[in-house]
């Protein structure tokens, strides 16, 4: 919606806190990705869907460098309480070897190998249900003030707070229909269904420019505003670059009193984003305090967020010679999940969700590259190497 700026050009205007508290933001795009989850066989697969949202380019940077001040703040507050290695999404943590960053891999690794060395233990994967939706802007509001020692937000600050908590939105399908890009299509029948209406390579990478904007969007009155989304409460959008910083600070009190908790019984604790791994070198009625604990903690430390009952795996370890034996008590399936891998007691397997995640994205991949081969060779057959 705003053209691109040279980075110099950005930083000037990001860094300027007057420009920015007057700044008037454009709505964020939304979409819907949705995917259908693996299943068993025999099974029925469900659908999974979740609105993501993101900022247009002079919008998106003044939220990464209001992010990346926050960033240093919380950094220092993880070092002073011992939490560096525990917090593990949204965050750069170095490989041991110094080469490059942590990822999911090198997590699951990590917690596995924590357990290995436990021997006998007891473990649970907890998961909080609907993070992003559910976290309440006045405890967002309060938690930036505390981040940055102010009894209130500066006026810059509060601009970015306002326009992320109460933002306009417009559907990126909305936008489509409006500027020409879709339309109802014939078909052969004689119906007609919603389809692109040119190539894709005829769709310019900027959604729209200011003029078009102000004629296509705003004229047709097509921008959700705050008050049209029912003045809400709680939730940040997906896909803004500040929203994960947010959603990490959000947790600081549980975390401390998680590990407060789980370091006290000799357990160590990880929080990946919304997922939760406790390890504890108890029995499994031991661990079923600690997660009533922890579930009390959620509740007076990080109200509204919950955890979903259904996604809640524990299960006891036990150490059979060089090998371990691992025995879920609740959950489906065998072995100990994490981070898309699973951990049988002898081997390290990738989750039958996360390969399914591969071949869909493989199949893609391969679905794109043979319409850009039959668009670039149309007389070949489907034959023809």
């Amino acid at each position: 919606m705003d053209g691109p700026k040279r980075a110099d050009q950005l930083l000037k205007l990001v860094s300027d806190e007057q420009w920015v508290a007057c700044h008037g933001f454009y709505p964020l795009v939304s979409y819907e990705k949705s995917w259908r989850q693996f299943a068993p066989k025999g099974e029925t697969r469900s659908t999974k869907s979740r609105t993501i949202k993101y900022a247009s380019r002079t919008d998106a940077a003044i939220f990464s460098y209001y992010r990346s001040k926050l960033a240093t703040a919380y950094e220092d507050w993880l070092k002073t309480n011992g939490l560096e290695n525990a917090i593990l999404a949204y965050r750069a943590i170095p490989k041991d070897n110094g080469n490059g960053g942590k990822g999911n891999i090198e997590f699951a690794r990590d917690a596995f190998d924590a357990i290995r060395a436990f021997g006998d233990c007891t473990y649970a994967c907890l998961d909080i249900s609907g993070f992003f939706d559910n976290l309440s802007h006045r405890k967002i509001r309060s938690d930036w003030c505390d981040l940055l020692g102010e009894s209130d937000l500066p006026p810059d600050h509060y601009n970015v707070f306002k326009n992320l908590t109460r933002h306009g939105e417009l559907p990126l399908e909305w936008a489509y229909q409006a500027l020409g890009i879709k339309a109802d299509i014939e078909l052969k029948d004689g119906s007609a269904r919603m389809g692109f209406a040119m190539h894709a390579d005829e769709i310019e990478p900027q959604l729209c420019f200011p003029d078009e904007f102000r004629e296509y969007i705003v004229g047709n009155n097509l921008i959700i505003s705050y008050k049209d989304r029912g003045r809400p409460v709680v939730g940040i959008p997906q896909g803004v670059p500040l929203s994960d910083l947010l959603a990490n600070v959000y947790m600081r009190d549980f975390d401390l009193e998680a590990q407060k908790v789980i370091a006290a019984l000799g357990g160590r604790y990880w929080r990946y984003s919304d997922d939760i791994f406790v390890i504890l070198p108890k029995d499994e009625w031991v661990l079923q305090d600690v997660i009533a604990t922890l579930t009390k903690a959620l509740d007076e430390l990080a109200s509204p967020l919950e955890f979903k009952a259904s996604k809640t795996e524990t299960g006891l370890v036990f150490a059979t010679g060089e090998n371990q034996r691992v025995m879920p008590i609740i959950g489906k399936g065998w072995g100990c999940n994490y981070l898309g891998f699973r951990y049988d007691g002898t081997k390290v397997y990738l989750r039958e969700r996360t390969l399914g995640n591969f071949w869909r994205a493989n199949a893609r991949a391969v679905w794109k590259a043979a319409m850009a081969a039959a668009k670039r060779y149309p007389t070949q057959s489907a034959s023809y190497v």
